[in-house]
């Protein structure tokens, strides 16, 4: 139920993930560990062979196949996936959960910038979140339901997140941290 009782043995060969150097969804999580546990985390979990793919088919395909009995992955990669006779389990980790954000902006010099900012205050109401919800999305104002329980964000702990400009700027150092740690042989 927490990220270091992935590194107990018996998950050998088992766990699968995107690559992290591309920016799929192990990006945000692989990130949020190396900050939240530092490399010495990140070493000991790959004692464990973690399989890691650019490949989203071979990924999905391996875990519905029983060829791994993890994927760390996005929500929205697990509601792909969990469909009935197909016997997937979303766990979310108590220690901590990575999220991506969803930005709204406008443009500088747009020509419609009034309407821009009539859509993102809607889309951040109640009205609107109520409306993300219904899609089946992640509602971020509290006090919005998600749809799905599954979805919901109430009383979830978050990886540090990576999408600041400072963490952006380290994004080669992190490739190049994953690089020796999980690819180099």
């Amino acid at each position: 139920k927490v990220w270091k009782d992935l590194l107990n043995s018996k998950y050998k060969g088992k766990i699968a993930a995107d690559d992290p150097r591309t920016g799929g969804s192990a990006t945000p999580i692989f990130s949020g560990l190396l900050l939240a546990y530092g490399e010495p985390f990140m070493r000991d979990l790959q004692k464990n062979d973690i399989f890691f793919s650019t490949q989203r088919g071979v990924l999905d395909t391996g875990l519905t196949r029983g060829e791994y009995g993890m994927l760390t992955t996005a929500l929205n990669q697990y509601h792909q996936l969990a469909r009935p006779g197909v016997p997937v389990k979303l766990i979310k980790f108590e220690d901590g959960v990575a999220v991506v954000p969803v930005y709204m902006y406008t443009f500088k010099g747009s020509p419609h910038p009034n309407g821009a900012k009539l859509w993102i205050d809607w889309a951040l109401s109640e009205e609107g979140q109520k409306a993300v919800a219904e899609a089946g999305l992640v509602p971020v104002r509290k006090g919005i339901t998600a749809k799905d329980p599954l979805d919901s964000l109430e009383g979830l702990k978050f990886l540090p997140r990576v999408d600041t400009p400072e963490m952006f700027a380290l994004i080669n150092d992190r490739n190049k941290k994953y690089e020796e740690i999980y690819f180099k042989k």
